[in-house]
């Protein structure tokens, strides 16, 4: 595939209104509804959204994709609001800004993890005003916004993952960055850096784009961004990563074609192909390599967002399936996998549950066929309604290069952007029935059952936070959770995440993980017993 992100010419944004109807909204299967959560002018070219803790959606967007000087407008990170429930968002609020383009956020705690190259930036609001105050840098040198980093994913084996693209990397990048790279340096800078900045003083960095392409991998580091190493390699531009109920990771990556553009099932240790002596995509018919499965009905696809459905308001046929968006089809499909020993394959046909129409011009699809909606999904997040969340890209594949003096509010009106939401027609997950009085409550004074709830559910960064409380909490919840582990009644996503949070407790107490081995032994549950030899194999037991 011809990727989403390379130099090719920018067809001017009044010859493509023409052919896109900017006002249509894409087909969907039949019992479902889409619309408008928010559009420009409030945002453009958005290609990341995450859900914080509090239920409410934030969006990166803004001007910066394909003209990275150091003069050019930046991008921001806004807070979409939706206070009286009808699913338009009333309130946007910015929440930082002066950013390089932001192509992925994760938050953890109070921190709020975001890619935006040539960095890794973790932002805080200190003072609960709903704009971050402080800007760390955890790692630099990753060149420009091409081919570069995405799909941040906070794992629950404690690990930040996050995707790499093979855009050439700068000598003082990280090591293990370079080292895939090959990047011959002696440079001496010792990562995480952590650098801090207020919202004043923090600086954007500067890389003029590089098409000297090495090699895609996947990276993942403890928090904080110490211990980073490569987890799998072998990809040209990975954009994002999802995992399933049982830890088990789906991945999209952009290739140049043929063969296809394609989903893959990274794994650790794992090569993809890429630079790889025998050069091409396996599909898993050789054990020496991971392979990975064709998507994309042509070399004309684009993989970009990811997530596993488990929320309750979509029908039964729709949850544990994988939804998987395509920029340049314009569409999101529903992906079934099963296993096949210890490879996830497709288990039935894929299909598209939402069309935006077929593309025209080109690979990459700088038109949508006319008259047909301007959807053009990057990123792909389920909310605590049990909607789904969808950045779409404006009509142009990158805006025109001004300096950021010049950017007006005329000119940024000359693009569009757009977040849709996808909803069964049946009842939404009721507000009253997640943003409950404990929201309102510091973490650390929640019940057991209510960090139980949260550990299961499909906002991510509520089960990293409740995982994370869990684990601080130590020996006074071990048996507890021990007990309610092997209860048989909890959510597979409750099970994988619960046994990891008494895996990182048995570690922290220097234990010798007997209850955890007991259960990699016994238990008639076959995700609790893999997720506990994984538990036993990351904590050098066995």
């Amino acid at each position: 595939m011809k990727t989403l992100f390379c130099i090719l010419p920018i067809f001017l944004a009044t010859a493509l209104f023409a052919e896109v109807d900017k006002d249509a909204l894409p087909d969907v299967e039949d019992g479902f509804e889409v619309d408008f959560f928010v559009r420009e002018p409030h945002i453009i070219n958005p290609s990341s959204l995450c859900f914080d803790k509090h239920g409410r959606l934030y969006v990166g967007a803004g001007p910066q994709y394909r003209q990275p000087k150091e003069d050019s407008p930046t991008d921001y990170i806004k807070i979409l609001i939706d206070d009286d429930g009808d699913g338009v968002a009333e309130k946007v609020k910015t929440f930082a800004e002066g950013l390089n383009c932001v192509q992925s956020m994760a938050w953890k705690g109070d921190e709020l993890w975001v890619a935006n190259a040539p960095e890794i930036t973790v932002l805080r609001d200190t003072d609960g005003d709903d704009v971050a105050d402080e800007y760390t840098i955890i790692y630099t040198g990753l060149n420009n916004l091409r081919h570069s980093v995405h799909g941040l994913n906070w794992g629950p084996d404690g690990w930040l993952y996050f995707t790499m693209g093979n855009t050439w990397v700068k000598p003082n990048a990280p090591k293990p960055i370079r080292d895939l790279m090959g990047i011959k340096s002696d440079d001496k800078t010792e990562y995480p850096l952590r650098k801090v900045y207020t919202k004043d003083s923090y600086k954007k960095s500067y890389h003029p784009i590089n098409k000297d392409e090495k090699e895609g991998g996947i990276f993942r580091c403890r928090p904080g961004g110490h211990n980073l190493e490569l987890y799998a390699r072998g990809m040209r531009n990975p954009w994002d990563m999802g995992m399933d109920s049982g830890f088990n990771w789906l991945a999209t990556d952009n290739d140049p074609g043929p063969p296809a553009d394609r989903i893959f099932m990274p794994i650790r240790h794992g090569h993809y192909s890429m630079r790889h002596p025998w050069k091409f995509d396996w599909m898993g018919k050789h054990p020496a390599v991971a392979p990975s499965s064709d998507l994309f009905p042509s070399v004309s696809g684009s993989g970009t967002g990811v997530v596993f459905y488990t929320s309750e308001h979509f029908p039964e046929e729709y949850r544990n399936r994988h939804l998987i968006a395509d920029w340049t089809n314009n569409c999101i499909f529903l992906y079934k996998p099963k296993w096949k020993g210890a490879l996830q394959v497709p288990a039935e046909e894929k299909r598209k549950i939402i069309d935006g129409g077929v593309t025209q011009a080109g690979d990459l699809g700088y038109k949508g066929a006319k008259g047909r909606s301007l959807f053009r999904p990057t990123d792909i997040e389920v909310g605590p309604d049990g909607a789904l969340y969808i950045a779409g890209w404006g009509s142009v594949y990158g805006t025109e290069y001004v300096p950021k003096e010049k950017w007006t509010p005329e000119e940024s009106a000359k693009y569009q952007g757009r977040v849709f939401r996808l909803r069964h027609e049946s009842p939404l997950i009721a507000q009253s029935k997640w943003n409950t009085a404990k929201r309102k409550k510091e973490i650390k004074t929640w019940s057991f059952e209510e960090l139980m709830e949260d550990i299961g559910h499909q906002v991510h960064v509520w089960r990293v936070n409740a995982q994370d409380e869990l684990v601080r909490r130590g020996g006074s919840v071990r048996s507890e959770l021990i007990k309610t582990i092997e209860s048989n009644t909890l959510t597979e996503t409750q099970a994988t995440w619960s046994l990891w949070a008494l895996g990182h407790i048995e570690k922290d107490r220097n234990a010798n993980h007997a209850e955890i081995l007991r259960i990699a032994l016994e238990s008639g549950d076959l995700n609790l017993r893999i997720q506990a030899t994984r538990v036993l194999g990351e904590n050098k037991v066995i």
